[in-house]
């Protein structure tokens, strides 16, 4: 068995995510939609189904990291479908273990007006902080944006979904696109022939918004792993470092405290704390200006 991994600080490619179709029904008072047909084309108005455009900001530790980035314009006809893929200005290596996304469905109902269709937040990070791949069903949750703090209002799955028969199928897919599963070519044809059937007609019955993305596949699992950064040692005010025997003395040295109500000192649990000054190695530009100034002055 290989047990071969990968860390996200040795990934130095952009975060992406793939937005691939919206399923559900949802229905708009023909009081809220207000359509300029001046600026709309006529493919447009003919459309069943309004013009719809997903956004995605990735939030961490309840702060935006990133701007919002959204898809591109497409008109539907039968369903909505981008499956264009998106972008993050953000290294996966500085992601943190907290990231996740705040994908928000908006819906365009008049000139510079939009409205929210739904929203979700997923965890780009499981539960031993594994990176997330492949296919992902999300839950929305309608009439309301993404929510990317911590204790989230809009996660994108509920126990319901979970404990549904399409998402158990949902799941062994999954693990079929992986490579986890061993394929069979004369029974997967009818497999997922089956499953198809299965999709097509929970999703017509059913009234609830979900969103299909696809995360990158790597060829190893990536585990989280936080970047390391060497701090510079203690040095002394004449450059040199200050040694082992010197800052032990310094910390071991014991402070003595008088009691106003007594005349003899009392010992006290209290050291000398050393503090680190990361800033002491690096120039000071205002010195540095200075210097440049008085070797210009000169020559």
């Amino acid at each position: 068995m290989d047990f071969s991994y990968c860390l996200t600080k040795d990934i130095q490619l952009p975060v992406s995510v793939r937005i691939a179709t919206l399923e559900g029904k949802h229905r708009l008072k023909s009081t809220e939609r207000q359509v300029d047909k001046t600026r709309v084309s006529t493919y447009t108005l003919n459309s069943p189904l309004p013009d719809v455009y997903v956004t995605v900001q990735l939030y961490g530790d309840n702060k935006p990291l990133t701007v919002p980035v959204k898809t591109s314009y497409k008109a539907f006809k039968n369903h909505w479908s981008w499956n264009e893929w998106l972008t993050l200005p953000i290294r996966y290596c500085d992601l943190p273990a907290s990231a996740q996304l705040a994908i928000t469905v908006w819906d365009a109902i008049g000139p510079r007006k939009t409205k929210p269709i739904g929203g979700t937040t997923f965890q780009l990070f499981g539960k031993q902080c594994t990176l997330r791949k492949g296919k992902h069903k999300l839950h929305l949750w309608p009439d309301c944006e993404a929510d990317g703090s911590r204790d989230t209002t809009t996660p994108s799955k509920i126990k319901q979904d979970q404990d549904s028969d399409m998402n158990k199928l949902e799941k062994l897919v999954k693990r079929y696109d992986c490579g986890d599963i061993r394929p069979e070519e004369w029974l997967d044809v009818m497999a997922f022939r089956q499953i198809e059937s299965i999709h097509k007609t929970l999703s017509a019955a059913s009234t609830a918004l979900a969103l299909y993305i696809d995360l990158p596949k790597f060829d190893f699992p990536v585990v989280y792993g936080e970047m390391e950064y060497d701090l510079p040692g203690p040095f002394s005010s004449t450059g040199q470092t200050v040694g082992e025997t010197a800052m032990k003395a310094a910390m071991n040295q014991q402070i003595y405290a008088m009691d106003q109500r007594d005349t003899m000192p009392q010992r006290t649990a209290t050291q000398y704390v050393l503090v680190l000054d990361t800033d002491l190695q690096r120039d000071n530009p205002v010195e540095a200006k200075h210097r440049r100034l008085v070797r210009s002055h000169r020559n």
